[in-house]
């Protein structure tokens, strides 16, 4: 098959129908568990391709299905493409596990928010998200990760982690744990608020999509986390993307936007207008804090253990995030009067 990517194996792309000698794949390098491609027909935008960590995601059937009750009420969504046996994903015994889902056209995705329209209209999107999944029942979806974003787990894993470290990881973790854990003490009291709402898990801006000439909001993808959880978990991982100057892993001070942020939330509470309960309102600024210092405990137990869950290009990446979101939850906590 001319033109397909090494990378891709044929079975992988008869799977979908892509037998032309006109489909390439560019890699898109953003995430840090799965391996996402855009599919190119004639070198025109066709799809998106993801192969799906199954180390991570273990059970894909349940993944799967909550994607397919989301978009249900989703409104646009990417949709899943089916392959040619009209299955919503392939699970091939020799190449792992791909999911296609439809390419939105005249799109853009952003890492940090360029100006403040933009940290309207992600608000406002994440407002009808969480608007649109309000009419499902949460218990309808499956728990894929459980305690995902449980800060007590997580410090139980990062203690078991911190026993079998290197005496050098260690040491150059030192400094970045003893200020995480002062920042943890302050909102570590949000994981037992109720988890009684289906949220994505992973709204960072990047699992955004933008129509690239009126800037509006039009999805929220990559699904992968889809379950039940707490309103702040979105919002916190959403301001944590676009309320900095800095991006996740740059260890240069972050400075907070205030502008960004107060943008942010006038376009998401007043989309959430008549959802959101008072509660969960009071729990979105020290949720803000939780989520870069959950994120940034995740980074610094898998460095410790030798890098085994996310992706690293050198051998200082995972430390180098887990200070990036220190500093993160640092600036907002500041900025946010937490």
């Amino acid at each position: 098959m001319g033109g397909v990517n090494p990378n891709i194996p044929s079975a992988v792309c008869s799977a979908f129908g892509w037998e032309s000698d006109l489909v390439t794949f560019s890699p898109i390098v953003q995430g840090y568990i799965n391996r996402t491609f855009l599919v190119l027909m004639g070198h025109q935008p066709h799809a998106i391709l993801q192969w799906i960590n199954t180390e991570v995601f273990t059970r894909v059937d349940q993944l799967m299905a909550n994607i397919q009750l989301a978009q249900q009420v989703l409104q646009p969504t990417a949709l899943l493409i089916p392959t040619t046996s009209g299955d919503p994903y392939l699970n091939h015994p020799q190449h792992g596990t791909w999911r296609a889902t439809q390419y939105m056209e005249n799109s853009v995705c952003y890492s940090l928010a360029p100006d403040a329209v933009i940290a309207h209209a992600a608000g406002v999107l994440l407002g009808e998200f969480h608007t649109q999944l309000s009419s499902l029942t949460p218990s309808k979806f499956h728990v894929t990760l459980p305690g995902f974003q449980s800060m007590s787990l997580r410090l139980s894993q990062f203690d078991t982690a911190w026993a079998q470290a290197s005496a050098l990881r260690k040491k150059e973790a030192e400094s970045a744990v003893d200020q995480l854990k002062t920042i943890i003490t302050r909102v570590s009291y949000l994981e037992d608020l109720p988890q009684n709402r289906v949220i994505h898990h992973d709204a960072k801006l990047s699992n955004m999509l933008f129509d690239r000439q009126n800037q509006k909001g039009l999805v929220v993808i990559d699904l992968d986390t889809l379950m039940p959880g707490s309103l702040f978990m979105d919002v916190g991982d959403c301001l944590r993307t676009l309320a900095v100057n800095t991006k996740e892993g740059d260890i240069n001070p972050a400075s907070f936007l205030e502008q960004h942020a107060q943008r942010f939330f006038q376009g998401y509470l007043t989309t959430m207008e008549g959802i959101i309960t008072p509660e969960e309102t009071q729990s979105l600024y020290p949720g803000s804090v939780y989520m870069p210092s959950i994120h940034a405990l995740r980074a610094l137990t898998d460095y410790l253990l030798g890098d085994l869950y996310y992706q690293v290009q050198y051998p200082t990446q995972n430390l180098d995030r887990a200070k990036s979101l220190l500093g993160h939850a640092q600036c907002i906590a500041q900025g946010l009067s937490v």
